[in-house]
């Protein structure tokens, strides 16, 4: 993998099918010398919003926002309290949500559903990428 470059959805396949270290997870973003915060953010957009039009499943987006934000917590050199990046850090968030029941929860209800949709459709909302 080291030296390709990949497109956004090599990236996403990659990133979805297991949690990863940040060693895998820099080579599929083609080891970047500085962090990729821009790249970091559009792929946490494109996540959010194609979990959002039925185009990728909870658990696919869950796993992907989760090795990003592994990749940004095992990455030499950034500045560890500046925190997870504005938007980065929402989607994440969002999807972070949807892992658990909270508490008094009925256990029949899905918590992506109740948690992860509406955080992802306010957030999506606010950068007007849907309506």
């Amino acid at each position: 993998m080291n030296g390709q470059n990949f497109t956004t959805e090599t990236i996403f396949a990659e990133l979805s099918k297991e949690i990863l270290n940040g060693s895998q997870i820099s080579d599929i973003l083609n080891n970047p010398i500085e962090f990729p915060t821009k790249l970091i953010e559009e792929l946490s957009l494109a996540t959010t919003l194609r979990y959002w039009n039925g185009q990728m499943t909870y658990s696919d987006a869950d796993c992907i926002m989760n090795n990003l934000y592994i990749y940004w917590m095992t990455r030499e050199g950034v500045d560890k309290s500046d925190g997870f990046f504005g938007i980065a850090w929402e989607c994440y968030l969002a999807f972070d949500a949807g892992e658990f029941y909270h508490d008094n929860d009925d256990r029949s209800i899905d918590p992506p559903e109740k948690y992860t949709t509406p955080l992802a459709e306010s957030l999506l909302k606010k950068q007007k990428l849907i309506v």
